[in-house]
């Protein structure tokens, strides 16, 4: 049985009006080929040494680098082919390996028995060979969890509100035993319990209402109501000495699959949106995929951003670049190449979304084909007063951020740095008059707090 806690209804925040969803259904299998590319650097505050030399051939589930400081803490291919390359940046420090993927599939083998069977020691040796364990994401701060720690609770968001968010309910729809698998394995590595949130205007429809030995907590609002940080803060939010941890609905699957096969199996539906999407939809494959693979889906007529995530936290990696690890979305945008002359003054405009009522397309609640321009440049004034409008915490955006600028960890940590993670500012950070790159600022304060607790 489940348990159900009460409706929060979230007020604060703003779902940005933009075209180019993707239609509920799957247009493209890909069959994994060509170069597939891993990078460290979307894990933070790990050391990684290289466990695999180039032309080494490896299985989806090999290991190919881990922390130096933690080795038993492993990062794990998803995909089987031989090594084309292990880059380092000019002080050694491993940056990405690629891989040549193979034109047949093969997966290395885990001794996994039956759940029931095995103890919690046995289940976190499991996790941390198959690399699964660097899916799991601790907060304070957005670090992995260490293999010996215990946290207070596991929190899942069962739904996003990012701009043209992936529909969870149809790309997972098949998915619900390896789910059900990840809470039950997430319930023996946890002592607090696991809490999912669900979308409360759908909460019947979704198939993750079904999920057993959870806490089940619906919601509604507009973005960045499907924030976990969003979430974790409205049922109980971090303070000094908390560790929780949170989990990405396409990383519990894979870690259901695994408990249940034995293999590491991270294959995803990624949701292709935007407004340069040709057939917005979704396509079948996995993490590290070459951007070339989507090549159909992009308008080459245009220039054209090709961002691996969502809009506002999401990566540009270009034409020749690929789908990040926890990624399920790639954004198509069209790039503004000129600053359109007295932009300022064309108010009724309804392509022009605007949160401060600059345009009239705030009243007509179109989506407007929104393009890369920031229509304005930086300015060192920061918005006191605007950022709390978006951001439903109860913190002082404004004063955290000047908090770690000036580099004051116990300002920090007074004022929230504890709490969030750069994807709880990004909102703040599209609507901000200013133009500055606030989830920069939160990058910078983090690393502030970690190399303090280093000392």
């Amino acid at each position: 049985m489940y348990n159900l806690t009460q409706h929060i209804r979230i007020r604060r925040g703003w779902d940005i009006p933009v075209t180019g969803a993707a239609e509920r259904t799957t247009t493209l299998k890909v069959v994994p080929r060509g170069q597939y590319c891993y990078r460290t650097d979307e894990f933070r505050n790990i050391d990684p040494r290289p466990l695999v030399p180039k032309d080494f051939e490896v299985l989806a589930g090999t290991p190919l680098w881990c922390d130096i400081a933690r080795p038993d803490v492993q990062f794990c291919s998803p995909v089987s082919g031989i090594v084309e390359a292990v880059v380092k940046d000019d002080e050694g420090h491993l940056q990405e390996i690629r891989i040549r993927a193979a034109q047949e599939q093969s997966y290395l083998q885990f001794p996994v028995a039956k759940l029931a069977s095995m103890n919690r020691n046995t289940i976190l040796r499991l996790m941390l060979q198959s690399g699964l364990w660097s899916l799991l994401v601790q907060r304070p701060f957005g670090i992995i969890p260490d293999p010996d720690s215990l946290p207070d609770a596991v929190f899942i968001s069962a739904f996003s509100t990012v701009p043209l968010a992936p529909d969870y309910d149809y790309s997972l729809a098949d998915s619900l035993e390896a789910a059900q698998m990840g809470v039950d394995v997430l319930l023996r590595l946890s002592r607090g319990g696991v809490h999912v949130s669900l979308h409360s205007d759908n909460y019947a429809g979704t198939p993750f209402h079904k999920l057993s030995g959870v806490q089940l907590h619906p919601f509604s609002g507009p973005h960045p109501t499907g924030n976990v940080g969003v979430q974790i803060a409205s049922i109980a939010p971090i303070r000094k000495g908390d560790r929780v941890w949170t989990v990405s609905m396409d990383s519990l699957v894979a870690i259901g699959r695994f408990f249940l096969n034995g293999t590491l199996d991270m294959t995803r539906k990624v949701a292709v949106t935007g407004p340069s999407a040709i057939n917005p939809s979704y396509v079948e494959c996995l993490p590290g995929c070459p951007i070339s693979e989507f090549s159909t889906y992009i308008d080459h007529l245009h220039k054209v951003r090709v961002i691996s995530g969502d809009m506002l936290t999401g990566r540009e990696v270009g034409t020749e670049g690929h789908l990040r690890v926890f990624d399920s979305q790639l954004t198509l945008l069209p790039e503004s190449e000129d600053r359109e002359f007295l932009g300022w003054m064309k108010f009724s405009r309804p392509d022009k979304p605007s949160y401060s009522l600059s345009y009239l397309s705030r009243l007509q609640g179109r989506s407007a084909r929104i393009a890369t321009g920031l229509n304005g440049f930086p300015h060192r004034y920061m918005a006191e007063g605007l950022y709390e409008q978006v951001m439903p915490m109860e913190i002082f955006p404004a004063f955290l951020f000047k908090a770690i600028l000036e580099g004051d960890t116990d300002e920090m940590e007074r004022l929230g740095i504890l709490e969030v993670l750069e994807e709880d500012v990004a909102l703040c950070e599209y609507v901000c008059p200013s133009k500055l790159n606030l989830q920069n600022i939160i990058t910078e304060g983090i690393r502030l707090m970690l190399q303090k607790d280093k000392r």
